[in-house]
């Protein structure tokens, strides 16, 4: 690691143990995509301090960190009922993104059972907490699925569309960028 960076990550570091929160944020961001310091135990350490800082401070983004955490069951051993539960904790906290991770796990059946009622309730909650629009591009993408394959609602190709569009729209080269991409392009070719 070069000198400079080294420096930078011990300022952010110093400001985070200062309580800065954007700090904390913008320090587990960087142990979380670096596998240099992901492999480190005192950035790990820290890291996981973050969180349980956030956490303490009531920070939605603490709260889905710490899901996250607990849904992976990388860091700390995996519990679907914790990560549910620091999920709900952000989306009462204004982070509707945990009713999106919600509705995910329940597309997926990651944990949860496979539920498209639910899942559509929560995707829809977020959308109507977020005066109609989705928090994540994961929420618009999912949103899309439930029309393009009719899950407990109409299959509706164009509302499907409308949905993979803002992905392509608003989230360049995000998670489901290519995916939104692809399902456009297969609706487009018929």
């Amino acid at each position: 690691m070069k000198d400079d960076t080294r420096k930078e990550i011990m300022t952010i570091i110093e400001n985070a143990d200062n309580g800065d929160e954007e700090a904390m944020l913008t320090f587990i961001g960087m142990a979380s995509l670096s596998s240099e310091l992901y492999s480190n135990p005192f950035a790990i350490k820290k890291r996981n301090e973050y969180i349980v800082n956030l956490v303490e401070n009531g920070n939605p983004a603490g709260f889905i960190l710490a899901g996250d955490d607990y849904l992976n069951g990388d860091i700390l051993e995996r519990s679907v009922e914790k990560a549910v539960a620091f999920y709900y904790l952000a989306a009462n906290s204004g982070e509707t993104f945990g009713y999106e991770l919600i509705a995910k796990m329940h597309l997926d059946g990651d944990g949860l059972p496979v539920n498209y009622q639910l899942a559509y309730e929560f995707l829809k909650k977020s959308e109507d907490s977020n005066a109609g629009q989705m928090r994540s591009d994961l929420g618009y993408f999912f949103m899309g699925e439930m029309f393009y394959h009719g899950l407990c609602v109409a299959k509706d190709w164009g509302k499907a569309k409308d949905y993979y569009m803002e992905v392509m729209k608003k989230y360049y080269g995000g998670d489901y960028y290519m995916k939104a991409c692809e399902r456009v392009a297969s609706m487009n070719a018929l």
